[in-house]
Protein backbone atom coordinates (compact mmCIF):
# COMPACT_ATOMS: atom_id res chain seq x y z
CA UNK A 1 0.00 0.00 0.00
CA UNK A 2 2.88 2.37 0.82
CA UNK A 3 4.40 1.69 -2.60
CA UNK A 4 1.11 2.51 -4.35
CA UNK A 5 0.75 5.73 -2.36
CA UNK A 6 4.36 6.66 -3.14
CA UNK A 7 3.94 5.97 -6.87
CA UNK A 8 0.71 7.98 -6.97
CA UNK A 9 2.37 10.91 -5.22
CA UNK A 10 5.42 10.66 -7.49
CA UNK A 11 3.24 10.54 -10.62
CA UNK A 12 1.21 13.61 -9.58
CA UNK A 13 4.38 15.51 -8.68
CA UNK A 14 5.93 14.62 -12.02
CA UNK A 15 2.87 15.81 -13.98
CA UNK A 16 2.60 19.09 -12.09
CA UNK A 17 6.22 19.98 -12.81
CA UNK A 18 5.63 20.33 -16.56
CA UNK A 19 3.52 23.12 -18.05
CA UNK A 20 1.56 23.00 -21.23
CA UNK A 21 3.47 23.82 -24.38
CA UNK A 22 0.54 25.14 -26.39
CA UNK A 23 1.70 28.74 -26.01
CA UNK A 24 5.25 28.27 -27.26
CA UNK A 25 6.33 30.15 -30.34
CA UNK A 26 9.58 30.96 -32.10
CA UNK A 27 10.93 34.28 -33.30
CA UNK A 28 13.58 34.97 -35.91
CA UNK A 29 14.94 38.52 -35.65
CA UNK A 30 16.83 39.88 -38.64
CA UNK A 31 18.03 43.21 -39.88
CA UNK A 32 20.83 45.20 -41.45
CA UNK A 33 23.00 48.02 -40.17
CA UNK A 34 23.40 51.09 -42.35
CA UNK A 35 26.50 52.84 -41.06
CA UNK A 36 30.16 53.31 -41.81
CA UNK A 37 30.90 52.95 -38.09
CA UNK A 38 31.89 49.44 -36.97
CA UNK A 39 29.16 47.72 -34.94
CA UNK A 40 30.60 45.18 -32.51
CA UNK A 41 27.37 43.89 -30.92
CA UNK A 42 23.62 44.10 -31.36
CA UNK A 43 21.48 43.80 -28.23
CA UNK A 44 17.80 42.94 -28.54
CA UNK A 45 15.22 42.52 -25.80
CA UNK A 46 14.48 38.89 -25.11
CA UNK A 47 11.12 37.20 -25.43
CA UNK A 48 11.06 36.98 -21.62
CA UNK A 49 10.99 40.80 -21.40
CA UNK A 50 7.93 40.95 -23.63
CA UNK A 51 6.10 38.68 -21.20
CA UNK A 52 7.13 40.71 -18.16
CA UNK A 53 9.61 38.15 -16.82
CA UNK A 54 12.69 40.39 -16.87
CA UNK A 55 14.85 42.73 -18.89
CA UNK A 56 17.35 40.24 -20.20
CA UNK A 57 19.04 41.32 -23.41
CA UNK A 58 20.08 38.95 -26.15
CA UNK A 59 23.52 39.84 -27.50
CA UNK A 60 24.65 38.82 -30.93
CA UNK A 61 27.56 39.59 -33.17
CA UNK A 62 26.61 40.90 -36.59
CA UNK A 63 28.14 39.29 -39.64
CA UNK A 64 29.31 42.39 -41.45
CA UNK A 65 26.25 44.60 -41.67
CA UNK A 66 23.69 41.79 -41.22
CA UNK A 67 22.36 40.23 -38.02
CA UNK A 68 20.02 37.31 -37.44
CA UNK A 69 18.99 35.18 -34.45
CA UNK A 70 16.36 32.51 -33.72
CA UNK A 71 14.69 32.43 -30.30
CA UNK A 72 12.24 30.07 -28.62
CA UNK A 73 9.68 31.39 -26.16
CA UNK A 74 9.27 29.99 -22.69
CA UNK A 75 6.04 28.26 -21.69
CA UNK A 76 3.38 30.93 -21.81
CA UNK A 77 -0.38 31.27 -21.78
CA UNK A 78 -0.21 33.44 -24.90
CA UNK A 79 -0.67 31.58 -28.13
CA UNK A 80 0.09 33.64 -31.19
CA UNK A 81 -1.19 32.35 -34.48
CA UNK A 82 -1.22 35.60 -36.46
CA UNK A 83 1.50 38.23 -36.93
CA UNK A 84 -0.98 41.00 -36.05
CA UNK A 85 -1.60 39.44 -32.61
CA UNK A 86 2.13 39.32 -31.85
CA UNK A 87 2.59 42.90 -33.08
CA UNK A 88 -0.25 44.21 -30.90
CA UNK A 89 1.07 42.31 -27.88
CA UNK A 90 4.52 43.88 -28.36
CA UNK A 91 3.11 47.38 -28.89
CA UNK A 92 1.66 47.25 -25.36
CA UNK A 93 5.18 47.59 -23.92
CA UNK A 94 6.48 50.52 -25.98
CA UNK A 95 5.81 52.51 -29.13
CA UNK A 96 9.13 51.34 -30.55
CA UNK A 97 11.40 48.29 -30.54
CA UNK A 98 14.46 49.14 -28.41
CA UNK A 99 17.80 47.98 -29.81
CA UNK A 100 21.25 48.74 -28.40
CA UNK A 101 24.22 48.81 -30.75
CA UNK A 102 27.75 48.63 -29.34
CA UNK A 103 29.93 50.59 -31.73
CA UNK A 104 33.67 51.18 -31.98
CA UNK A 105 34.51 54.74 -32.87
CA UNK A 106 37.99 56.25 -32.60
CA UNK A 107 39.13 53.17 -30.67
CA UNK A 108 36.41 53.59 -28.04
CA UNK A 109 33.39 51.36 -27.40
CA UNK A 110 30.06 52.99 -26.68
CA UNK A 111 26.41 52.01 -26.75
CA UNK A 112 23.82 53.68 -28.95
CA UNK A 113 20.08 53.11 -28.49
CA UNK A 114 18.14 52.74 -31.74
CA UNK A 115 14.33 52.93 -31.57
CA UNK A 116 12.67 51.78 -34.79
CA UNK A 117 8.93 52.36 -34.88
CA UNK A 118 6.61 49.35 -35.01
CA UNK A 119 5.33 50.81 -38.30
CA UNK A 120 8.77 50.17 -39.82
CA UNK A 121 8.98 46.56 -38.60
CA UNK A 122 7.62 43.68 -40.66
CA UNK A 123 6.31 40.57 -38.89
CA UNK A 124 5.43 37.50 -40.94
CA UNK A 125 4.39 33.98 -40.05
CA UNK A 126 6.71 31.44 -41.69
CA UNK A 127 5.76 27.88 -42.56
CA UNK A 128 8.17 25.23 -41.38
CA UNK A 129 8.24 21.85 -39.68
CA UNK A 130 9.41 23.10 -36.26
CA UNK A 131 7.45 23.11 -33.02
CA UNK A 132 5.21 26.13 -32.49
CA UNK A 133 4.65 29.05 -34.84
CA UNK A 134 7.70 30.75 -36.34
CA UNK A 135 7.46 34.52 -36.66
CA UNK A 136 10.05 36.42 -38.66
CA UNK A 137 10.56 39.95 -37.34
CA UNK A 138 12.43 42.00 -39.90
CA UNK A 139 13.78 45.08 -38.13
CA UNK A 140 14.81 46.55 -41.47
CA UNK A 141 17.75 48.90 -41.94
CA UNK A 142 19.08 50.41 -38.73
CA UNK A 143 20.90 53.69 -39.15
CA UNK A 144 23.21 55.28 -36.62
Amino acid sequence: MKQLLFLTFFYLSFLSSFGQACGKYRIKYLGTIQSEIRVKKVKLLSIFFRHGVGEKMIELLPEGKVFEIDLLSHLTSHHFSEPYDLLEFNKQHAGYFPITLTIIEAGQERNIRVKPSWDDIEITLKEDEGFGNLFEINLGELGI
